[in-house]
């Protein structure tokens, strides 16, 4: 980054003559930080289930390698014991480890932020995903955060592939939710501006389109005071059935975007 911009007032007269823009610099290193802070929280989060991983895996080893033999009948029954812990054991580092690429994919695309109020997000290993969210294992997926603008509303998606409230098991469910963000002090609230969720067909034929607008009065659209505010969204955004019928699913990978209407901010 350059410390030095030629003032274009100056320019003509004396194109050796330079002024620095210190607020502009503050500025891109107050962004710069923001970003950086959001990627380490995530990489930290990577760590703790890492460490979870090893943890388990050291159990689940010592379990397989433990001790003598015991007498005929209380073997059958600890190996009966064994299996069935051995096997929880399994089952809960596989998940874990499913959070992990879910924590690598949204390491790799929050370095790529988007700040015009628009997000496409790209829901990769949709299959597992989907299948988390049927047994119960992990119900919903949470979107990168976006932005209207470099100083504006942070945001995000969360998305349930097996649906959520009236939507479980029949509909996917999508919401839309305001994070707490660096500059909200110097924002307007409540939050007012309409919020698309498109859902896009890989053939380009029929797009699921949903939308709603902010309820100023909803404590959704307040200024956060936590890490988030509750979010607010579609139960019943597209049927299961519908999401079958179309290319929405194509390469075991789905295609959301949200879009934010910033004309008015």
């Amino acid at each position: 980054m350059e410390a030095l911009v030629r003032d274009p007032r100056v320019a003509s007269r004396n194109p050796h003559i330079f002024t620095n823009y210190d607020g502009v610099i503050a500025d891109l290193l107050a962004q710069a930080q923001t970003n950086a802070g959001e990627t380490r929280d995530l990489r930290e989060k990577y760590r703790e289930h890492s460490e979870r991983i090893n943890a388990l895996e050291r159990k689940l080893a010592s379990g397989n390698m433990s001790g003598a033999a015991p007498a005929p009948s209380a073997q059958m029954s600890g190996d009966s014991n064994g299996r069935s812990q051995n096997t929880e054991l399994a089952l809960r580092i596989t998940h874990i480890e499913n959070r992990l690429t879910d924590l690598e994919e949204n390491v790799r695309q929050q370095e790529f932020s988007s700040y015009n109020g628009q997000l496409l997000w790209k829901i990769s290993d949709y299959a597992r995903k989907r299948n988390d969210a049927v047994t119960g294992q992990q119900v919903f997926s949470d979107s990168p955060c976006f932005y209207t603008s470099r100083y504006g509303y942070k945001m995000y998606a969360r998305l349930y592939l097996n649906g959520d409230g009236m939507g479980r098991g029949t509909h996917i469910s999508v919401f839309f939710g305001i994070m707490c963000g660096h500059y909200d002090a110097l924002l307007r609230w409540p939050f007012r501006s309409q919020v698309n969720f498109v859902l896009l067909d890989q053939n380009n034929v029929e797009d699921v389109h949903e939308y709603f607008r902010p309820d100023p009065t909803s404590s959704s659209f307040q200024r956060p005071r936590r890490e988030t505010n509750t979010r607010t969204g579609c139960l019943m955004f597209c049927s299961l059935a519908e999401l079958n019928n179309h290319a929405y699913v194509r390469d075991d990978t789905m295609f959301l975007k949200i879009i934010v209407d910033t004309t008015d901010l």
